[in-house]
């Protein structure tokens, strides 16, 4: 499906043959797409047309990379960045998406398969994101959320490509309510399954960079906002379904992407963040229009009526802001989407979700598992999320 809706793009590179790729994937987009063969070029036009995408070559220094990046960070910061290079830069590549530079990177020589794919859903889903209205309704309560500390501290350690594990462990010991509850995380059954994580080291070491900064995002991330008494209930409450989620995932992902596991378990932590920000910005009005038997799956229409927009919406915007990988930011903002039109990582996230929305019910509600039933062992994931909860509640 094409979105018909047109969106700014830029791509900055000076390869004819890459360019040309590309130009055969937009064609049959609507979207206006300036081809610059720099950086200059491109921050020409940019200053009197703001980029809703960015895809950049990797440049011939590093330096100029991340200025470049650091540039679209500041002055655009409600674009979705992309950058390639070839298979050989792929360390580099991934360093400037886990450090917070990019949101996604692509490896040439050119896959028409992968790639074509993954640009088609990064702009099927930016469509998702309301951006002007997501942003109006951040901006509302007088600032935008910030980043932990904790967090800020990681993506500048990160952004070095000579950074060690003993970095981020002198970054983490920061914070030691932090780091006890990272180890707690790690520790849990949706990550772990050997000898248990004593140490920092171990657990840095274990989770690895392109995961660590969205697990520290996850246990931090109530320092990012004011968080109303009278909610606290309904927060702990959907504090402890993300987690669950976040187990339920790694079951599911060893059926629909075991080489993603650990991405979409991250994914599940941070998957219900946009309710999180409306028990932040109106709680009232939020606690009335979701009751007890419906709290963890308030309907979509719902929220838009009363707010203009959803939860799945404000959070994937949210953390394209924070400047988290696409998967997570996709993943997030597609998860109340139905199931047969999702992928991947935000897939697994959402079926592991409607698993856990079907057990927690305290109605008979069905879901639309059923539509996936010929593919995946729903069966298996439903009794699986029953025991998930019923063991919950015998510990409690």
């Amino acid at each position: 499906m094409i979105s018909t809706r047109k969106y700014s793009l830029f791509l900055i590179d000076d390869d004819p043959v890459s360019v040309n790729h590309f130009k055969e994937f937009f064609q049959d987009w609507p979207h206006i797409v300036n081809y610059c063969s720099s950086v200059e070029e491109a921050k020409s036009i940019m200053a009197g047309v703001a980029p809703d995408v960015v895809i950049s070559r990797l440049l011939d220094s590093e330096s100029s990379t991340e200025d470049f990046f650091t540039f679209l960070r500041l002055k655009h910061p409600r674009a979705i960045r992309t950058i390639f290079s070839e298979k050989s830069n792929k360390s580099s590549l991934m360093k400037l998406v886990f450090s917070g530079m990019a949101h996604r990177y692509l490896c040439l020589p050119w896959d028409e398969h992968q790639n074509t794919q993954v640009l088609t859903r990064d702009l099927l889903t930016r469509s998702r994101l309301k951006n002007s209205a997501c942003w109006k309704f951040l901006e509302s309560g007088g600032s935008l959320p910030s980043l932990p500390p904790v967090v800020q501290g990681i993506e500048k350690i990160l952004a070095d490509p000579d950074c060690s594990v003993d970095q981020i462990v002198v970054e983490l010991e920061k914070d030691p309510a932090i780091a006890s509850k990272l180890l707690r995380v790690v520790n849990s059954a949706a990550f772990f399954h050997g000898n248990r994580i004593n140490t920092l080291h171990h657990a840095v070491t274990y989770m690895g960079f392109n995961n660590l900064r969205e697990i520290v995002l996850y246990v931090s991330v109530a320092e990012s906002f004011v968080l109303p008494r009278q909610c606290i209930n309904n927060i702990e409450r959907l504090s402890k379904h993300s987690s669950r989620c976040a187990k339920m995932t790694a079951i599911v992902a060893q059926t629909i992407a075991p080489d993603q596991k650990r991405e979409a378990t991250t994914g599940a932590l941070l998957h219900d963040i946009g309710k999180l920000l409306f028990f932040s910005t109106h709680c009232g009005v939020y606690n009335d229009i979701t009751t007890d038997s419906y709290m963890l799956c308030p309907s979509s229409e719902i929220e838009k009526e009363y707010f203009g927009i959803s939860h799945d919406e404000l959070g994937g915007t949210l953390m394209l802001w924070w400047n988290l990988p696409f998967d997570i930011v996709e993943a997030v903002a597609n998860h109340t989407m139905p199931l047969l039109d999702l992928w991947g990582v935000p897939l697994c996230i959402a079926a592991a979700d409607r698993c856990l929305i079907e057990a927690e019910s305290v109605d008979e509600l069905i879901t639309d598992l059923d539509d996936i039933r010929d593919k995946y062992p729903v069966d298996q994931w439903r009794e699986a999320a029953k025991e998930l909860v019923v063991s919950e509640a015998d510990k409690n």
